[in-house]
């Protein structure tokens, strides 16, 4: 089990006791003190949903089906999730929630003199706290150092705003929830169940599910019947890769075209890596001795693939600023012009190749002579006849 999901588990046992036995209960209550009638024996006629509120608790009773749901607390949603993203917010409910439940009860004296009275709560206050506090504890350690099986824990669960934590994009976790948004993470976090399709000690390979019927339904919406739309032939999809890297928090996601990728595909490794882009990663060695045709992820989505063997006499130092990478060659002659990737250049014998990021770590290597292209690795969708296969 990952950290995250004995997290995730703790938080449900509280989460638990909070809704399930002790909001519950007073939902109830005051529905039975509102209406004179108990939940249980609402006639069918009589079933009408009952909107609880009571000293900054919300939530909906629904007696037909004997539920209590959407609970809140001063706009607080009490769900499992939220307690993990957010236990210092959550901890706020426990003082209110037993002064409201001895309030609606009244205090235990002889059960035998309150046989309707459900008795003190499950937990004691002060161990409710407590409790908060250790799960408190454990997300500040989980965040700041999390692990690969954590995120895959924390998507399956849906908690997006802890994977926004894991991923150090929680800035931007306004727009990774809004379906259409411009975010490259929106579509993992805005369409259905995901799927994880490959899974090793260092990447996974993560597929929503997609409903095109719905998607076609809203297009016809915005366009107010003024036209139909129809969405034909294969409908674009994104996958997703997430693995371990030498980012802040130590992880990073990567969208990749999955319009043909099926969940119960049987991928591999190199396949996965060969749709990103490169055939294998860099790995601190102090020569880089690849070979024409290799292409060899360097720092993040920075690559460089080996073209040929032609060399130059002689080179002055280089500089190849690239989006926000920063390659330095002390010795590099850059073939045509440097405006733009993929940017080819020819180096005489052990070139050093400095390359400097914000995020991630320097990369200090030796370059064979040769001629070589540096690229960014493709992100999301891909032309139709370059879509991978799978």
């Amino acid at each position: 089990m990952s950290q995250y999901s004995a997290l995730h588990q703790s938080s449900e046992q509280i989460r638990s006791v909070i809704v399930d036995y002790m909001l519950e209960k007073i939902a109830f209550e005051h529905f039975k003190q509102d209406r004179g009638t108990a939940v249980h024996k609402v006639l069918p006629d009589k079933s009408d949903s009952y909107v609880f509120e009571a000293d900054s608790f919300e939530g909906v009773v629904y007696p037909k089906k004997r539920k209590f749901v959407n609970p809140q607390y001063d706009g607080f949603s009490i769900t499992t999730n939220n307690i993990v993203s957010d236990p210092s917010d959550a901890v706020e409910i426990v003082e209110p929630l037993y002064d409201l439940w001895y309030d609606t009860f009244g205090e235990v004296r002889r059960m035998s003199s309150q046989p309707s009275h459900p008795g003190d709560p499950q937990m004691e206050k002060t161990d409710m706290k407590s409790a908060f506090e250790e799960i408190l504890d454990k997300v500040k350690i989980l965040t700041a150092d999390p692990l690969m099986n954590d995120l895959v824990s924390a998507v399956e669960k849906q908690n997006y705003s802890m994977v926004a934590q894991f991923l150090n994009i929680e800035q931007d976790a306004e727009t990774l929830l809004h379906p259409g948004g411009p975010h490259e993470l929106t579509e993992l976090f805005t369409q259905g169940d995901i799927h994880i399709v490959y899974q090793d000690r260092e990447v996974a390979l993560l597929k929503p599910e997609y409903n095109h019927e719905i998607r076609e339904q809203v297009l016809n919406d915005q366009t107010a019947g003024f036209r139909r739309v129809r969405l034909q032939g294969e409908q674009p999809e994104l996958a997703f890769v997430v693995g371990v890297d030498d980012t802040p928090t130590g992880l990073f996601a990567h969208s990749v075209d999955g319009t043909r990728l099926d969940s119960d595909q049987n991928v591999s490794r190199e396949y996965i890596n060969n749709v990103m882009g490169f055939d294998y990663n860099y790995d601190h060695e102090p020569v880089l001795n690849s070979s024409v045709g290799d292409r060899v992820r360097l720092q993040g989505d920075l690559a460089v693939e080996m073209v040929n063997e032609s060399s130059v006499e002689e080179a002055g130092r280089c500089n190849l600023p690239i989006d926000n990478h920063l390659c330095m060659l002390n010795h590099g002659d850059v073939v045509g012009s440097k405006d733009t990737e993929p940017i080819n250049v020819r180096v005489p014998s052990l070139s050093n190749l400095n390359i400097m990021h914000d995020e991630h770590d320097n990369v200090s290597v030796e370059l064979p002579e040769g001629e070589y292209r540096f690229y960014l690795l493709p992100r999301g969708l891909q032309p139709v006849d370059e879509r991978p296969n799978w």
